[in-house]
């Protein structure tokens, strides 16, 4: 997890989207992990196939999915990257540059609605890769406040450019959320836009982004 296989995003432990065929990533994948085939279950366009990677020194199952159209990985969904060169937002700023889309969410959990948590997505469409940040928060005060270095879980969504996704498709076919799409761009719901969160990430990689609970609990 820590070299990503030797390669860079968008390639993804050797496996890129659009290029690599199912038998190849099977050979690379086979020797490393539990490889579970969920072809029955026809999910949107795709053939779902699932890979089990058990890290157990870690206590950590992560999920990953690899979506196969005829014979081609078309998308690469990754549950868990805590232990990764793309952990927290500002290394994947880092290692990927300024995203073209931020967008961000905020949800609660309960009742009480005390405990809440904040998803940050950094989207870049034309090179197929997107990044979900998710960190917990509190309802007190007036504003919903996530720290970069306070990170609970990152998940990580690759695909073909070729299908030319929007920021929605990639929600809705990564499964990013339930209940209907409830993402905002960072500038309508924050005091700053893509471009300045990139410089802040930049500077400081504890920055804590705070957005108005109003605007999420009227």
């Amino acid at each position: 997890m820590k070299t990503n296989g030797g390669c860079e995003l968008p390639c993804f432990w050797g496996i890129t989207a659009g290029e690599t065929t199912w038998e190849e990533a099977l050979q690379i994948l086979g020797p490393i992990g539990l490889v579970t085939d969920f072809r029955g279950e026809e999910l949107l366009l795709f053939n779902k196939y699932v890979f089990f990677l058990s890290l157990k020194e870690l206590g950590q199952y992560p999920n990953h999915r690899f979506f196969v159209e005829n014979g081609i990985v078309e998308m690469i969904s990754v549950s868990d990257l805590r232990d990764s060169l793309y952990a927290e937002i500002p290394q994947v700023h880092n290692f990927l540059g300024m995203p073209e889309e931020v967008w961000l969410t905020i949800y609660a959990e309960g009742p009480p609605r005390t405990v809440t948590n904040i998803d940050i997505a950094n989207v870049y469409l034309e090179r197929g890769i997107a990044t979900q940040h998710n960190y917990g928060t509190s309802l007190e005060g007036e504003m919903a406040t996530g720290c970069l270095d306070e990170v609970s879980y990152m998940f990580l969504a690759i695909w073909n450019p070729e299908l030319q996704f929007t920021f929605e498709d990639i929600v809705r076919e990564f499964y990013w959320q339930s209940g209907g799409f409830r993402y905002r761009p960072l500038d309508e719901v924050t005091s700053i836009d893509a471009e300045a969160f990139y410089g802040e990430t930049q500077q400081d990689e504890g920055y804590c982004i705070q957005t108005p609970n109003d605007l999420w609990f009227p």
